[in-house]
């Protein structure tokens, strides 16, 4: 059933958003400031 476990789809939507939110802020951490990091990107 497509539908049988609900709550295990929100689960792992839940984990990926994490994921990706703490992927963002090492990302951040290695540039250094969210600053340089949007310099960087328009130069």
């Amino acid at each position: 059933m497509p539908f049988e476990r609900p709550t295990g789809s929100v689960v792992w939507t839940v984990l990926s958003i994490l994921f990706v939110s703490i992927c963002f802020q090492t990302t951040f951490l290695k540039w250094g400031s969210s600053e340089n990091m949007i310099e960087g990107a328009w130069k």
